[in-house]
């Protein structure tokens, strides 16, 4: 296993095709079909359900548990190949959700070099940054919930509503809604994370 198999992985499960994801890769499907046996063969564990006729390939339980471990080390390999380029900076690890990062952080984070920091990113999700401030992978961290940590201190730094918008003549549209108003059967599945796919 590499790197290039974990991404590889990655590509899969976040088109859930091997046919996008050899677009994506610029390889042969055949060739990314091979490099995904290899692996679930290496491992000794099956990743993805593959069925005859269906395009669309489903992770298991146990390609769930390798994709947050292949994360980790990843992480871990990348730290490794910076070791070089350390030096006794004022490095400063920041973990946020991507979309913090994309939307709200960017002119805070385009500062940081002027004043003496280097920011290094980890884009996770609220929780997993929970665990990478209290385990000193991450220096400080930007989530979208709270959660009481003993080692951990926050601060809220912003407040935003959320709005729902509705077609005219809905029965939404003239008062506020409960979430427990909405209908199950009316939800709509965004794949975001490992963890609710699961």
């Amino acid at each position: 296993m590499d790197s290039f198999d974990i991404e590889l992985f990655r590509a899969i499960i976040s088109s859930r095709s091997i046919t996008q994801a050899s677009q994506a890769l610029l390889l042969s499907q055949s060739a990314i079909s091979q490099r995904l046996l290899r692996l679930e063969q290496e491992l000794g564990i099956k990743l993805i359900d593959r069925q005859k006729g269906i395009r669309r390939v489903e992770i298991t339980a146990q390609g769930m548990r390798f994709l947050e471990l292949a994360e980790k080390w990843e992480n871990s390999y990348q730290e490794i190949l910076r070791l070089k380029d350390t030096e006794p900076d004022q490095s400063l690890v920041i973990a946020s959700p991507d979309s913090l990062i994309n939307f709200v952080l960017g002119p805070f984070l385009k500062r940081l070099p002027g004043l003496g920091y280097f920011p290094r990113l980890r884009t996770q999700q609220s929780l997993e940054i929970y665990d990478l401030v209290d385990n000193k992978e991450a220096d400080v961290g930007f989530v979208f919930r709270d959660a009481r940590y003993v080692n951990i201190v926050t601060r809220s730094v912003l407040r935003e509503p959320i709005s729902m918008i509705c077609r005219p003549g809905s029965p939404w549209n003239e008062h506020a809604v409960h979430p427990q108003q909405l209908r199950k059967q009316d939800e709509i599945y965004l794949a975001w994370s490992p963890t609710i796919q699961q």
